[in-house]
């Protein structure tokens, strides 16, 4: 099974973005500065090819960005990224939801995801 629409932290554990959406629906949407977010952030999307380029662009071309970005408990986005590029790019404002605690993963590993 391919991981799409997921994020996955440093440790490799992975939540899917309907989890972490479900999980901060109870959580006030703030607003988000987005000029915390340094344009040399390295963002860990598969980009091997043109196609993969096209698709990511499209997204963030298609972003709604009056939907509020999930932040994890240390304030790293967890769900939004092209909403975060869009918000650059054009100068729209952002909101996030950021978790007090994180949410328990979906997977430990991309093994769990595959088994």
């Amino acid at each position: 099974m391919k991981l799409k629409h997921c994020f996955i932290d440093e440790h490799g554990r992975i939540w899917r973005d309907s989890t972490l959406i479900e999980a901060s629906k109870g959580i006030e949407a703030k607003p988000f500065d987005v000029e915390k977010i340094s344009l040399d952030e390295t963002i860990r999307w598969k980009i091997s090819n043109l196609r993969d380029y096209v698709a990511h662009y499209k997204r963030v071309q298609e972003a709604d960005c009056s939907i509020p970005i999930i932040l994890r408990s240390d304030g790293y986005p967890m769900d939004g990224w092209h909403r975060i590029i869009k918000a650059k790019a054009t100068g729209k404002a952002l909101t996030a939801r950021q978790f007090v605690e994180n949410p328990k993963p979906d997977f430990t590993s991309y093994e769990d995801e595959i088994l």
